[in-house]
């Protein structure tokens, strides 16, 4: 439903019940000097209450959200406008109201995620009845942009620690592979490798990270049987980026090897081409068993044809 993926925006800010901020708190004092109004808040609206993030001026952290300000104005993208809160029945209990705030008329902006999900309301209130004029609800627009701007700067930061997370577990996962793992850009540049690509074939970091495939012409030339066969192999892979490629090299340096190499193809979440990604796999103890047991094969037949 359209709340339940309201509120699964609110609780990925992961702002409420957190301490005061500045950056909230410097909009809510700013409210009250532009409107000349003695009370302020920014709240955020959860299952159950309206919870108070910044305020000037009000005596309250939370209220139940059925009878918050907070409450009617994520309604609507409209500001709730209320000249004057003891005509309106609506608020006959609200403990702004009947409190000590004392609270007459009030106008709430709905704060709205990046996405658009509105997850609070920035208000301005005065113990006086008072109209609002066109140009003081679009200041508090105004006002509830910049505070939409904070929340996108926390959404912001999440996903950057949610991605710097997802890499480690990545490069965690790649680490622990057998396989050499080596990505090719479409420019012919070097980026991601295993630590086991680099123990393969006893390159350092960086002569790999940034680096045109180009530049490794010499350590290629000394690493593999066929050097000029390697590097078409792998011009061809480039050739074909919508197929997966597979071919077998042999390296003498700093081991004896025989490699299988896949090449598949990296796209971004557009689709776009983002080069080739190298898995070089060492089969020599599978070949060794394949060649042994065409061997045996071999002398079992001679056997069975000799009298």
């Amino acid at each position: 439903s359209l709340e339940a993926k309201r509120l699964e925006a609110l609780y990925a800010l992961e702002i409420l019940d957190t301490p005061r901020e500045e950056r909230f708190d410097r909009i809510t004092r700013t409210a009250v000097r532009l409107f000349r109004m003695p009370k302020s808040l920014l709240a955020f609206v959860d299952e159950t209450r309206a919870w108070v993030k910044s305020d000037v001026g009000t005596s309250i952290d939370w209220v139940p959200r059925e009878s918050s300000f907070s409450e009617l104005a994520i309604e609507s993208d409209e500001p709730l406008v209320v000249p004057d809160v003891r005509k309106d029945r609506r608020f006959a209990a609200h403990p702004l109201v009947v409190g000590p705030d004392r609270i007459w008329s009030l106008a709430a902006h709905p704060l709205r995620t990046p996405d658009g999900y509105r997850v609070g309301a920035l208000l301005v209130m005065d113990s006086e009845p008072h109209a609002f004029s066109e140009e003081e609800l679009q200041a508090l627009t105004d006002l509830c942009r910049l505070a939409e701007e904070e929340l996108a700067d926390i959404e912001l930061t999440r996903l950057l620690k949610l991605n710097i997370e997802s890499q480690a577990r990545v490069r965690a996962v790649m680490d622990a592979t057998s396989e050499g793992i080596l990505l090719i850009g479409r420019d012919g540049v070097m980026g991601y490798h295993n630590r086991r690509f680099l123990d393969l074939f006893g390159f350092e970091a960086e002569q790999i990270d940034g680096r045109p495939l180009a530049s490794l012409e010499g350590p290629v030339n000394r690493i593999f049987d066929e050097p000029d066969e390697f590097r078409r192999s792998i011009l061809q892979a480039a050739k074909r980026p919508g197929e997966d490629t597979r071919f077998l090299t042999k390296q003498h340096y700093p081991e004896v090897r025989d490699l299988e190499v896949d090449a598949a193809a990296v796209t971004d979440r557009e689709g776009r081409d983002l080069g080739r990604l190298h898995a070089f796999r060492d089969v020599t103890r599978e070949r060794e068993l394949d060649r042994m047991k065409d061997e045996f094969v071999s002398l079992v037949s001679h056997e069975l044809r000799t009298p």
